[in-house]
């Protein structure tokens, strides 16, 4: 029977797997643990809509900020984050898992991955412990080019994404930003 400690505690499976020589048997490495609070269902819907709604508006500004295609649109309603970023490219869909407090993200690049809010307010792919803010920065380097990770404080944030940054929603922005300057 599961206890209440059991079921805070989330199992990350790091398994690795070794072959001995003479045999094909799997050898088990090792566990990580991560700690994933229990949410309450209202702290969970407002971080989840403050979340996807933050970045639908952060990613309407993207065509006044950077070149986009002519297809590139967004949209986000009951929950579900649509971004289109045309033919080349493909589609982003983030959208609340209520039942589960996940939020659900499909990627044209990294496919399907569900995100539980971590302890310290993020939202966790307990997979490979890859924030979501991580992944798209760096999935968004690669749809606008640039290497580049940071522009230094918010100093350098371009005005209409101040609010955006002050937030600390995402990281991602700090992308976007660099490519303008």
């Amino acid at each position: 029977m599961l206890n209440s400690f059991s079921l805070r505690r989330t199992f990350i499976s790091a398994i690795q797997t070794t072959y001995a020589a003479s045999t094909s048997q799997l050898v088990f490495k090792g566990r990580t643990y991560c700690d994933f609070p229990e949410t309450s269902q209202m702290d969970y819907e407002k971080k989840s809509e403050e979340t996807l709604s933050k970045l639908a508006d952060y990613l309407d500004t993207l065509p006044d900020i950077v070149p986009c295609d002519s297809d590139y649109d967004v949209n986000y309603s009951m929950g579900v984050l649509t971004a289109k970023f045309g033919r080349d490219i493909g589609t982003y869909v983030l959208n609340k898992q209520s039942p589960n407090k996940q939020i659900w993200l499909s990627s044209p690049f990294s496919g399907p991955k569900r995100y539980d809010l971590s302890s310290s307010g993020r939202w966790i792919y307990k997979h490979d412990n890859q924030s979501l803010h991580e992944l798209l920065e760096k999935e968004f380097q690669r749809v606008f080019k640039t290497g580049k990770k940071t522009c230094g404080d918010s100093t350098s944030v371009p005005a209409p994404m101040k609010d955006f940054w002050v937030s600390s929603c995402f990281a991602v922005i700090l992308v976007v930003g660099c490519a303008t300057s």
